[in-house]
């Protein structure tokens, strides 16, 4: 029950900040660079009372040569 609670929330956030992004920039395809840029989210973490969750995420860096 409270991992879906969790997902939910986490699900619930993401809604905001991907519709204003959509909104603020010009349509256009995916490339290759646009998936590999995007952030990463890892498996949660439960502290040892089972209260929180935590999550890794990983941004990579993408320089051109």
């Amino acid at each position: 029950m409270k991992t879906r609670l969790l997902f939910l929330f986490l699900g619930a956030a993401a809604l905001p900040s991907a519709s204003i992004a959509a909104q603020g920039s010009a349509r256009r395809t995916l490339t290759h660079a646009d998936v590999f840029l995007m952030k990463r989210v890892g498996a949660p973490a439960l502290s040892p009372n089972g209260r929180w969750a935590v999550f890794s995420v990983t941004e990579p860096s993408y320089v051109e040569a």
